[in-house]
């Protein structure tokens, strides 16, 4: 097994550990959840796409890379369910602010239709 192989596993889990909570965080209303969220959430699976063969070789030889396997994968799974309830978020947001902005262009052809009888 190549020497840090596990100590970089162990730190792509702490950090997609840590993303997770904090977008959980965001879907509690605790923090935010943009574009630069999405964008470092990317990051760990990216280096663990390029870490993925040396990996699949190693597991069989190895308990403690199954094991970071078996948490990365289980985080990836929490991480779509969260990414999803996300989804969701967002897609009520944009109906609201589509019904908001209904509400105002109402508003709007009112007051000028009142202006236009004065």
């Amino acid at each position: 097994m190549r020497p840090g192989l596990r100590q970089q596993l162990e730190r792509i889990n702490a950090r997609m550990a840590y993303l997770l909570d904090k977008t959980r965080a965001a879907l509690r209303g605790e923090g935010k959840f943009t574009v630069d969220e999405i964008r470092e959430i990317q990051t760990p699976i990216d280096e663990m796409q390029m870490l993925i063969g040396e990996v699949a070789a190693q597991r069989s030889f190895s308990p403690e890379i199954r094991q970071e396997v078996v948490r990365y994968r289980s985080c990836l799974r929490d991480l779509r369910e969260t990414l999803d309830q996300v989804r969701a978020m967002l897609v009520a947001q944009c109906a609201s602010m589509q019904s908001t902005r209904v509400q105002f262009d109402a508003v709007k052809q009112w007051i000028s239709a009142f202006q236009q009888t004065r």
